[in-house]
């Protein structure tokens, strides 16, 4: 059911080192276009189209970066884009962030993943 909903999405995420040889995560963006025909929203309790963002630093347990409601509705063509900076979350060998959109109160869309690695940031000052 969750792979009815027609949706592009994109996520990318950067990263900051720190003074201790570690690195933490800097900021997070994520979109989500509605390329279907028809509106999405959630009718039930009026609670809206939610997005949760999981981080996980190092493969350890997941933490909960952001899950909260984003909107009401998405007309087709339209996007939900949102970057956030709220939440420092250290690692030292890479980091996953995973985002997910709930258009209902129980489905949720595929999620998508990116994983950044230290060695990627070797360049950073």
């Amino acid at each position: 059911y969750s792979k009815m909903f027609k949706f592009d999405k994109s996520l990318s995420i950067s990263a900051k080192p720190k003074s201790n040889g570690k690195y933490t995560l800097h900021q997070v963006n994520v979109s989500f276009m509605n390329i279907d025909e028809q509106d999405y929203w959630n009718t039930d309790n009026d609670q809206g189209i939610s997005l949760k963002i999981e981080v996980i630093p190092d493969g350890k347990s997941a933490v909960d970066y952001w899950n909260r409601r984003v909107t009401g509705i998405i007309e087709p063509g339209r996007s939900i884009q949102r970057s956030y900076q709220h939440k420092e979350v250290e690692f030292s060998h890479n980091i996953t962030v995973r985002a997910t959109l709930y258009p209902e109160a129980n489905v949720e869309l595929e999620p998508i993943e990116k994983t950044l690695k230290a060695e990627e940031l070797g360049s950073v000052k």
